[in-house]
C-alpha cells in the first residue's frame, strides 16, 4: 500500500515511570492521540513492556484479570452480541450493528483503543493488535474500523491503523498502515488492488 506509516503522537524515552503514566492517560476514551511509542534503554522486549502499567494496585490487578478472563471466554462464542457487549464494558466503542464473527481476537490489554463503526463485519479469526513490541520499542495505538468495512477471515490489523468506510480486506490480509475508504486490500503486507465505486 502507498499510505505512509503513521508517526507516533506521543513519544517517550528512557525512564519507564513517566511513560507508564502517559500510557494510562492515553488508553482512556476521549484521548485525541492515536499512536503512543516508548523507547527503552534496555534492548530486550520483555524488559520494556508497559503492558502492566495498571498492575500497581490490587484493584488494578483485579480489573485487568477480570477483563482478560471475560474477553477470553467471549471471543470463542459463535454470537456477535456477547463479544460486542464485553468489549464495550472494557471501553471499546462498537456500534450495535457491527458484526463480530467467532474466533475474533482483540488485544485484551487495551480494548479501549478499539472503535468499530456501524455495519462493519469482522470475519472468522480476525486478529486486532492494539499494542506491539520491537526490540526496545513499545507501541500502543487506536484501531478504527469505519462504517460498512468488511474484514475478511483471518485478516490481521496492526496497532494504530484506521480502516476507511466500506473498505474491504481480503481473507488473510495483513494491514499495518491506514486503508483508504472503499479500498480493496489483499496480501501480506496488504496492498490496495482496486476501489469500490459509491
Amino acid at each position: 500500500m502507498k499510505t505512509p506509516q503513521r508517526q507516533p503522537d506521543l513519544v517517550f524515552r528512557g525512564d519507564p515511570a513517566p511513560a507508564a503514566a502517559a500510557l494510562a492517560r492515553f488508553v482512556r476514551r476521549g484521548c485525541p492521540d492515536r499512536l503512543f511509542e516508548y523507547h527503552s534503554p534496555d534492548p530486550d522486549p520483555a524488559d520494556n513492556c508497559l503492558c502492566f502499567f495498571e498492575y500497581g494496585t490490587a484493584g488494578g490487578v483485579a480489573w485487568a484479570s477480570l477483563r482478560y478472563s471475560l474477553l477470553s471466554l467471549v471471543y470463542a462464542q459463535p454470537f456477535s452480541t456477547p463479544k460486542r457487549l464485553a468489549l464495550r464494558l472494557f471501553g471499546a466503542a462498537i456500534h450495535p450493528t457491527a458484526y463480530l464473527s467467532p474466533a475474533l481476537f482483540v488485544d485484551p490489554l487495551f480494548p479501549s483503543l478499539l472503535t468499530i463503526g456501524p455495519g462493519a463485519l469482522l470475519g472468522v479469526g480476525v486478529r486486532i493488535a492494539l499494542h506491539e513490541h520491537a526490540g526496545s520499542r513499545f507501541r500502543a495505538g487506536r484501531v478504527t474500523i469505519g462504517r460498512g468495512a468488511t474484514i475478511g477471515a483471518d485478516a490481521k490489523i496492526g496497532c494504530g491503523v484506521e480502516i476507511g468506510e466500506y473498505a474491504q480486506l481480503a481473507v488473510g490480509a495483513v494491514v499495518l498502515r491506514d486503508v483508504p475508504p472503499r479500498a480493496v486490500v489483499i496480501g501480506n503486507p496488504g496492498r490496495v488492488v482496486s476501489r469500490i465505486d459509491p
